[in-house]
């Protein structure tokens, strides 16, 4: 019964403590939102925009299918840190890097479809979020499944801080399009570094695990759930970008 109680007051923490970094990750993009408008012309905003419209839903896919298959297998194997993590990491050989690549290499068929080549080399720049994210959400993934939740929050409050400050900081500088972005992509990549050093980086990414398959598939197959699930959302939510909406 004590394990119980114990486990219960941790969850109830937990849920204080991610609920905390959610509101102040809400809170850092308002204050993007509301800044970065008033530092750069209608016309780079709304690049800037356009293009977070098309790397902002990737990153979901790919951030919520990694967390949520990560903190699973951990919590089935609870003294396989180490290995599922090098597992979510390798197989992100298969899903993320590629995605990355896909989404750099149609960077030009997005600034046809948007009717501006301009944006195709920003939007390729944006790949390196795209796999950023992806090895950043594997190591929040084992904070999660350690039920280490304020490491988890704390990281999610260190890289919101990191991207508006940089992303503000560049538009203050007169970078445009290509500086604030390029403060995004540093941000995702600082994050790594982070969270690597905190939660701590996986060992024996190079050995092959037995159960490394399982986890692979996993992933996968929480990706493309979730991905069906959010197509529509992101149809629309490409479509009003495109028109002059918000960042993400």
């Amino acid at each position: 019964m004590r394990v119980s109680t114990r486990d219960s007051a941790g969850a109830g923490k937990g849920v204080l403590w991610l609920s905390g970094a959610k509101l102040y990750f809400m809170l850092a993009g308002a204050i993007l939102q509301i800044a970065l408008p008033a530092l750069v012309s209608r016309v780079t905003f709304g690049a800037i925009a356009v293009v977070s419209s098309l790397v902002s839903p990737l990153n979901n896919l790919v951030v919520t299918g990694s967390i949520q298959t990560v903190a699973r297998g951990l919590a089935a194997q609870p003294n396989a840190a180490a290995a599922v993590g090098a597992s979510g990491l390798r197989m992100h050989l298969y899903v993320g890097l590629p995605l990355a690549l896909v989404f750099a290499i149609g960077a030009p068929a997005w600034g046809w479809w948007l009717g501006d080549k301009g944006k195709a080399l920003p939007t390729a720049m944006c790949a390196l979020i795209v796999g950023a994210y992806a090895i950043y959400a594997v190591l929040v993934g084992l904070a999660n499944g350690q039920k280490q939740f304020h490491r988890q929050a704390g990281l999610d409050v260190a890289f919101a801080s990191m991207r508006v400050a940089l992303m503000l900081g560049a538009a203050m500088l007169g970078l445009g399009v290509w500086g604030v972005l390029g403060g995004w992509v540093v941000a995702s990549l600082l994050i790594i570094i982070v969270a690597a050093a905190w939660v701590g980086w996986p060992r024996g990414c190079h050995r092959r695990w037995e159960a490394g398959s399982r986890h692979g598939a996993d992933i996968l197959g929480a990706c493309r759930l979730s991905g069906i699930s959010q197509c529509p959302a992101i149809c629309r939510h490409v479509d009003d970008q495109a028109r002059g909406g918000a960042l993400v």
